[in-house]
């Protein structure tokens, strides 16, 4: 009598359990997000690069300008914070990608060999903080 039951139960439960993974998958599918953000970065670097918009740098600038910095407001999408921060000679390095409660807050880092850094971070995709050292 027990058995019809529990196989009752198990048929009705089924479709609950049909999208579970197992953590080994999770963790594949998080470092498979974390690739397609950083060809995500490279693309938005390059194109902000080739924009008509913003005028290409000589390699002999000495970076982000203090002015470029006070351009940068919260809101603001991480395109245009690319195209302002137009420095071919680097690119910004991913210091932080996290996706929590849906999400993705990335921090991007510019820095100068000798002096000065830029930190921004985004969340969901638009600027919610910035700092600077030594511009």
């Amino acid at each position: 009598m027990k058995k019809p039951l529990l196989a009752a139960f198990l048929l009705a439960a089924a479709p609950l359990f049909a999208g579970c993974e197992s953590n080994g998958q999770y963790g594949d599918r998080l470092a498979a997000q974390d690739d397609v953000k950083e060809a995500e970065v490279k693309a938005i670097g390059e194109a902000a690069l080739k924009s008509p918009a913003a005028p290409q740098k000589s390699f002999s600038d000495q970076g982000i300008t203090p002015s470029e910095y006070q351009e940068v407001a919260e809101g603001m999408r991480k395109s245009e914070v690319f195209r302002i921060f137009n420095v071919p000679s680097y690119s910004p390095r991913l210091v932080l990608n996290r996706l929590s409660s849906g999400s993705l807050t990335q921090i991007y880092e510019w820095r100068r060999p000798i002096s000065s850094r830029v930190r921004v971070t985004f969340i969901g995709g638009v600027v919610a903080a910035k700092e600077q050292t030594g511009l």
